[in-house]
């Protein structure tokens, strides 16, 4: 399967989407919204958390050939947010309460997952698609 774009590229979209988005989303991490609607997860320190990630795949965007391992924890760690996201949209009672109240906040609650989802997919099928590492000789 071809992906759309090379490897570099989807390591900057990840990692633009998840600084990018948490800032835009969290208003520059002023939103108590997310911190109260899933503080285990989106708490002020969870979203640093959630923008370190994306400086991890700025960071391993640089290497001179994908690392199949670091894509795969990448994948791994895409899938926890795709399951606390899934936890949230169960649970979650009040969208439409929310969405009065905080709609840059909803919105990032209603789509975080999906977006986890695309990229947990995408860096699967790049470390599926990596080169194994070269074992050193003797």
């Amino acid at each position: 399967m071809r992906l759309l774009f090379p490897w570099r590229v989807w390591l900057w979209l990840g990692g633009a989407a998840n600084i990018g988005g948490v800032l835009l989303f969290s208003q520059g991490l002023q939103s108590e919204t997310l911190g109260a609607v899933q503080p285990g997860v989106l708490s002020v320190w969870g979203l640093l958390a959630i923008m370190l990630w994306g400086m991890a795949y700025l960071a391993a965007s640089v290497s001179a050939t994908p690392n199949r391992t670091l894509l795969g924890v990448f994948a791994l760690e895409k899938l926890l947010y795709v399951g606390a996201w899934l936890s949230l949209v169960i649970s979650l009672p009040d969208w439409l309460g929310l969405w009065a109240s905080d709609p840059l906040a909803t919105l990032f609650l209603a789509v975080y997952g999906l977006n986890d989802l695309l990229f947990a997919v995408v860096f699967a099928l790049l470390a599926i698609k990596a080169q194994p590492p070269l074992t050193p000789h003797p």
